[in-house]
């Protein structure tokens, strides 16, 4: 996995305060370094559910990359 970018839609709560701990702990489960991964929070603007504060969503996008094959 090179990179992993996740956008979580919500309306409350901020997720500013805990960013960084979200990112270090989806590197950790992963296995990858921290800096490959980026959290982005948006809001929905008020509109459907999610803009009413009774739901949450989110996407997420990784970037893999295949192992070359070693040959002898």
């Amino acid at each position: 996995m090179v990179n992993i970018d996740l956008i979580i839609h919500e309306e409350q709560p901020k997720l500013e305060p805990v960013k960084g701990q979200m990112k270090r702990c989806i590197a950790g489960l992963l296995g990858i370094d921290f800096t490959a991964v980026n959290v982005k929070a948006k809001t929905n603007e008020e509109l459907g559910d999610v803009g009413a504060g009774e739901a949450m969503a989110a996407t997420a996008i990784a970037l893999l990359r295949k192992k070359k094959r070693r040959t002898l």
